[in-house]
C-alpha cells in the first residue's frame, strides 16, 4: 500500500479495509446464490454461467488484494515513527508506514518526506548506514 492512507470519511485505513471486505464476500456469496442456488463459491465455476464466472474470480482476486492490504496494514499497527513517535496505524493523515531500506527505522510517509528521504534511497538521517 504506497501512497497516501488518507480516506474522505477520516476513518481509519483498517475500518475500511475490513468493511470493503466484508462486502465483498456478500457480493461473492450473493453471485453463487443467484447463480447455482448454493452459497459455496467453488461451484460456480464447476455449475455457473461465464459472466457469473468471470464476476466471481475478479471478485475473489479482489478479496484476496484485501487481505494483503489489511495484513500489512496490521503488522505496523504498533510501531511507532522515528521521527514524530506517533503510532503509524493510528495516524492515516501522515500517510502509510514506510521502512528505511538502509536502518530498517519505521516511519510515516509524509515524515520521510520531510526529511528529505525517500523509500528506496532511506532516511537521510546522519545515524543511518
Amino acid at each position: 500500500m504506497s501512497g497516501d492512507a488518507n480516506n474522505r470519511i477520516g476513518l481509519p485505513i483498517n475500518v475500511v479495509l475490513g468493511c470493503t471486505f466484508q462486502l465483498c464476500l456478500v457480493a461473492i456469496l450473493g453471485i453463487s446464490w443467484f447463480s447455482t442456488g448454493s452459497l459455496n463459491p467453488l461451484e460456480v465455476f464447476f455449475d455457473g454461467g461465464v459472466l457469473a464466472k468471470i464476476a466471481e474470480g475478479l471478485l475473489l482476486l479482489f478479496l484476496a488484494l484485501l487481505l494483503i492490504a489489511w495484513l500489512q496494514t496490521s503488522r505496523t499497527k504498533d510501531f511507532r515513527c522515528a521521527h514524530c513517535n506517533l503510532g503509524l496505524g493510528d495516524h492515516a493523515e501522515l500517510g502509510s508506514a514506510v521502512r528505511c531500506p538502509k536502518c530498517g527505522s519505521w516511519f510515516h510517509q509524509k515524515c520521510l518526506e520531510e526529511m528529505g528521504g525517500d523509500p528506496q534511497s532511506g532516511c537521510n538521517r546522519p545515524d543511518c548506514r
